[in-house]
Order: C-alpha cells, then structure tokens, then sequence
C-alpha cells in the first residue's frame, strides 16, 4: 500500500494541488491579521472551518481524478494494479494534504496566542501614549 501512496504522490508533486494546501491557509491567516486582529484566533478557526477546508477539499480531489482522467487512466488500467488500492492512495494523498493544511491553521492559531496578541496590545498602548 506504501507504494500506491509514494506513486500517487509522485504524481502531484509539481501541481497546483501541493501549492494550494499551503497558500489556502496562509490567505486565511493573512485576511483574519488584517480585517480583526482582535480575533485573530477565532476567526482563522471559523474560516477555515466554514470556507476553507471546503474548498481545499473540494478542488484537491477534482485536480487529484484529473491527473489520471487526463491520460484516460491508461497509466492504471494497463499495469497489473489492485484499483481499489489506488483509490484509496488517492484518498490518503488528500488526507495527507488536508493534515498538512490543518496543522497550518493549528500552528498559526496557536502561536497566535504568544506573538500577535502581544504585539498588537504594545501597537495599542503607543497609539494610546501618542494620542493623549
């Protein structure tokens, strides 16, 4: 099984399917540091939960058939292969992507709580001092 999984993801490796389970959380994290740092933490949460991981899921797995829909699944079909191996390769290869993106989120959101917070409080103290 650990071959389907290494050959599935070798077939993503230059795709838009790796780059997107790094750039949709980034763009997650950047819009909820400029629209409510107040919130920071609650609504990377929030929006990747509602929208996010929807989408990621969503279109990693539609980019993920196509690779071999391409190629009219000749790459599969004339190999001595169990499919249903296959398919769950791919379906671990999204898992694994899905993972990844999370531990993305968790990360920033919980080192969040350390770093951002205690910065945005000092920028909100000087601009306190300056104003009065």
């Amino acid at each position: 099984m650990y071959k389907y999984f290494k050959s599935e993801n070798l077939k993503t490796k230059r795709t838009f399917i790796n780059k997107m389970t790094y750039l949709a959380p980034i763009i997650i994290i950047v819009l909820s540091i400029f629209l409510c740092v107040d919130y920071f933490q609650v609504d990377i949460y929030n929006w990747w939960y509602t929208t996010g991981i929807t989408a990621v899921l969503s279109i990693g797995c539609c980019l993920l058939v196509r690779i071999d829909v391409l190629k009219k699944n000749r790459a599969v079909l004339g190999l001595p292969v169990d499919l249903k191996k296959v398919w769950m390769s791919k379906i671990l290869v999204e898992i694994k992507n899905l993972a990844a993106a999370c531990f993305i989120i968790f990360l920033f959101g919980q080192l969040s709580k350390y770093y951002l917070m205690d910065c945005w409080q000092c920028l909100k103290v000087l601009h306190f001092r300056r104003n009065y």
